[in-house]
């Protein structure tokens, strides 16, 4: 018991007693109170991360294609315009 009460008397020499205690409480609070939300919005992220439904598309075309690039990449083009 008598360890609670030393950090106590700690907590409360620098809180009081020192020039910048309060100031270092504050910062020290600040601190602790960023990190907490930056885990919980961690959190929250990687929760709708897990959520997302992602789907693999492959394109396949023939070994024998006759169609120049140009075709090809006018595909991909309009794949393209479609997501935008």
């Amino acid at each position: 018991m008598s360890t609670i009460f030393e950090y106590i008397h700690l907590f409360t020499d620098v809180l009081f007693i020192w020039p910048w205690g309060l100031i270092i409480v504050l910062i020290f609070g600040w601190f602790l109170v960023y990190m907490l939300w930056w885990l919980k919005r961690d959190q929250n992220r990687n929760r709708y991360v897990d959520s997302v439904k992602f789907v693999f598309l492959e394109v396949k075309f023939d070994e024998l294609n006759e169609k120049s690039p140009l075709a090809m990449e006018q595909i991909f083009a309009a794949l393209h315009a479609i997501h935008q």
